[in-house]
């Protein structure tokens, strides 16, 4: 993990600091994520290039897209749309 200080900013006995927190993808693995998401991770790392379709084809349609709707709100995949679905990246 690493931790960057942005900005620090004091007024009226408060003290505001914005951090930027990066943290690699196995620190992520362990700590964030329930089985079914690190499931589809690990597929989505394994197989560059994915599209959310195909996704659902192997783990089925809800599964799939519960889990990305996770992954993506976690900031650890971003979708871009690709016809009628979405290519899957990591972030």
């Amino acid at each position: 993990m690493r931790v960057q200080t942005l900005k620090v900013d004091c007024n009226e006995e408060r003290i505001a600091i914005i951090l930027k927190v990066e943290l690699s993808l196995e620190e992520i693995m362990h700590s964030k994520l329930n089985d079914e998401e690190k499931e589809i991770l690990n597929f989505i790392i394994q197989n560059d290039n994915i599209t959310q379709k195909q996704l659902s084809d192997i783990f089925g349609n809800v599964k799939a897209c519960r889990v990305i709707q996770n992954l993506e709100k976690k900031g650890i995949i971003h979708r871009k749309r690709k016809g009628k679905t979405y290519l899957i990246k990591i972030t």
